[in-house]
C-alpha cells in the first residue's frame, strides 16, 4: 500500500472523522504535508515531493508518532517548518514557527550573518560615492551656470 492510499484510508476512518480533525489542527498539517511530498497532483508537489523532500517512514505511517515527535501547536499562528529546507520531513529537523520565522527561512532567503560587517561596510562605501557623485554633479552644474551668467 502506497502513502497516499495508506493517508486516504486513515483520513476516511472514524478515528480520524471531520469532527475529530477539526479539534486537532496537527492531523491537518500532518495529512497536508504528507500530501505535498507524495502527490503529484497537489499544488505544492514541485516544491516539496519533485525536490526529493520527504516524510519519514515513522510519520508517514502514524500521526501519533508524528503528534509525539513534533508535540502540539503553541498557537494557531504557526506552522511545521524544516530546519533545513532542502531536508525531509523527520524528528530533528522540523520545529513550530510563525510566518515570520518560515520566510527567513526560505531558500531564496539571503542570509548575511556572517558577512553582516562586510556588507554594511559595502554599504557605506557604496552609498558614500553616490552622494560624491551627486556632489560633484552638483558642482559642475553650479559652474555651469555661473558662467553662462558672466556671458
Amino acid at each position: 500500500m502506497d502513502s497516499q492510499t495508506k493517508c486516504t484510508k486513515l483520513q476516511k476512518s472514524k478515528k480520524y472523522g471531520k469532527t475529530w480533525r477539526k479539534k486537532n489542527p496537527e492531523w491537518h498539517t500532518w495529512h497536508s504535508m504528507i500530501y505535498r511530498c507524495t502527490n503529484p497532483k497537489s499544488n505544492a508537489y514541485r516544491w516539496y515531493g519533485a525536490r526529493g523532500i520527504k516524510v519519514c517512514n515513522r510519520w508517514l505511517n502514524s500521526f501519533e508518532a508524528f503528534l509525539k515527535d513534533a508535540g502540539k501547536k503553541p498557537s494557531p499562528k504557526y506552522s511545521i517548518d524544516r530546519i533545513n529546507v532542502d531536508g525531509n520531513y523527520e524528528p530533528g529537523n522540523i520545529k513550530w514557527a510563525t510566518r515570520k520565522e518560515q520566510t527567513n527561512n526560505q531558500r531564496n532567503n539571503i542570509k548575511y550573518r556572517d558577512n553582516i560587517k562586510t556588507v554594511n561596510t559595502a554599504l557605506s562605501i557604496f552609498c558614500t560615492y553616490l552622494l560624491q557623485e551627486i556632489a560633484d554633479l552638483q558642482k559642475e552644474q553650479i559652474q555651469k551656470e555661473k558662467e553662462q551668467a558672466t556671458e
